[in-house]
């Protein structure tokens, strides 16, 4: 009787599991935009862009692009990012899509009361994407050229005047997180080079290249 009750409970264990699997991989299939947020909410990030990735494939919806790319970005995954990355900057609707983020962002800030400092925006949009994009593409680079190529991505798209959270700062910023000399050096020289207003915040990264070298 015991042998009996076990061999049942084992079966139905075992039938609840490939049913669970069964609906998960239904889900994945119909509704990826639902499994990408479920994903993201359990820290299953790099799961998360997959799933924005394949909304994307989907829908053609650019959004679910660059949430793909920044995951896989920030998870390391870099030749998957720099697929992604290659992708978005070859969309014609890419700069207006930057755009519309910032004023998201915006009318987001605006709703929280006066002083508080994270109303201040760090970055904006297209100079974060470019940042990671330039971060992932020295990571990748097999030659002097090609890490020099990168390094330029962010500092063409960074303005004279050396903005706050400009492609340059993100790029910075990766490379003294990641303890990589090599990028730390090159891009000090680099922005030397581009002679950027010599700001605060210019300084500031300067110096927080030199430590990390």
């Amino acid at each position: 009787m015991k042998k009996l009750i076990f061999k049942t409970i084992i079966l139905t264990l075992a039938v609840v599991v490939i049913l669970a699997m069964s609906v998960f991989g239904i889900m994945s299939l119909l509704a990826p935009t639902a499994m990408m947020d479920l994903t993201f909410r359990l820290g299953l990030t790099q799961i998360s862009g997959d799933y924005a990735y394949q909304e994307y494939e989907r829908s053609h919806d650019i959004y679910y692009l660059a949430r793909s790319f920044i995951i896989s970005a920030d998870a390391g995954h870099n030749r998957t990012a720099e697929k992604r990355f290659d992708l978005l900057l070859e969309r014609q609707d890419f700069s207006e899509f930057c755009e519309e983020q910032d004023k998201a962002t915006e009318k987001e800030l605006e709703k929280l009361p006066a002083g508080i400092p994270s109303a201040v925006r760090e970055y904006t949009y297209r100079g974060y994407v470019f940042g990671l994009g330039a971060f992932v593409k020295y990571r990748l680079a097999g030659s002097d050229e090609a890490r020099e190529s990168a390094i330029e991505l962010a500092i063409e798209e960074t303005a004279q005047a050396f903005p706050s959270g400009n492609s340059t700062v993100v790029l910075a910023v990766k490379a003294a997180e990641a303890k990589d000399t090599g990028l730390c050096t090159a891009l000090i020289a680099r922005m030397e080079e581009a002679e950027f207003e010599d700001s605060a915040l210019y300084q500031d990264i300067v110096h927080m290249l030199e430590e990390a070298v």
